[in-house]
């Protein structure tokens, strides 16, 4: 192999903390792909500097705070390359139109992590919302929480809710982007927070975020008339549970091969074809706008 071949297969890990080092290590399974990192808190040099001498690479990802991500992104996308960044997108509408524009002007690939999409219990969900089992939806309850995880600038659904904007999204395909009769139910701290909104059938949806709970872990719950399904993980166990006449019964996935990080940046690294990037744009874009909406409402509340 020619030293421009391997460069041609470099990617850039731009932030090293929490899920950037899950990002690396996951990344040491694509054999055929060099990964250089750089990581603002261990460098001594600036990004800039860096840059300067490590110049080749196609593929960077970008796993640094919220407000960081419009700036890097863009910043890489001038310099004609691919880009990978850690949910969300960015945090003003205005900064996601840009960006986007900029990934279709420039042809070049434009990945959020929407890691969830790439999981089996997902694929599950989806399959048994389809067959009609649970009867019709009277209401989705949702809890995430991530102890440890303040961001004094930010709200807790800046950084949790977007899993939830865009798995409502994959699981029901006639979804409205916006969110009807929004309401903020819980008080000013900014590290938990409780909403209430309806999807565009009139489904009631209930959310509740927080940075304060002891243990990490998410419960989606869908309550229908026939059956109820309730998606659950904490740091020991994940389960999908179908509850029916009083019975519950776990629905098995051969959780070995649940690798959702794996296969998110496989598409990243080895897809070709522009327009499956170019497909999510849109859905990038009323997320932000989404969570900005609640931003919006949690100030106006308070």
């Amino acid at each position: 192999m020619t030293f421009k071949q391997q460069v041609s297969k470099t990617v850039l890990l731009v932030g090293c903390g929490y899920w950037g080092q899950k990002i690396l290590n996951t990344l040491q399974q694509f054999s055929d792909w060099r990964v250089i990192v750089y990581d603002q808190a261990e460098s001594k040099l600036s990004l800039d500097d860096f840059l300067l001498q490590n110049p080749d690479f196609s593929h960077v990802i970008v796993a640094t705070p919220e407000r960081t991500h419009y700036q890097l992104a863009k910043k890489f996308l001038l310099l004609n390359k691919n880009v990978l960044v850690e949910k969300p997108l960015c945090l003003f509408e205005e900064e996601a139109q840009e960006l986007t524009a900029l990934a279709k002007d420039k042809k070049l690939f434009l990945l959020v992590d929407y890691i969830f999409l790439y999981d089996q219990f997902s694929f599950k969900i989806k399959e048994v919302l389809q067959t009609g089992a649970l009867g019709k939806i009277k209401e989705i309850k949702l809890f995430r929480f991530s102890p440890g995880f303040t961001k004094p600038d930010l709200l807790v659904s800046d950084d949790l809710m977007v899993h939830d904007l865009y798995l409502l999204r994959y699981f029901f395909a006639d979804l409205d982007s916006n969110l009807l009769d929004l309401k903020v139910l819980t008080g000013p701290d900014q590290q938990e927070l409780t909403l209430q909104f309806k999807l565009k059938n009139n489904l009631s949806v209930q959310s509740f975020y927080s940075w304060l709970e002891p243990k990490a872990g998410r419960k989606l719950t869908f309550l229908g008339e026939k059956a109820t399904l309730i998606w659950t993980k904490d740091v020991l166990t994940e389960q999908l549970i179908l509850s029916q006449a009083q019975q519950e019964k776990e629905i098995f996935i051969d959780k070995n091969t649940n690798n959702p990080l794996f296969k998110l940046l496989e598409k990243f690294l080895n897809q070709q074809d522009i327009k499956q990037f170019e497909a999510s744009y849109n859905d990038y874009l009323d997320d932000v706008r989404n969570l900005s909406l609640v931003r919006d409402a949690f100030y106006a509340s308070n």
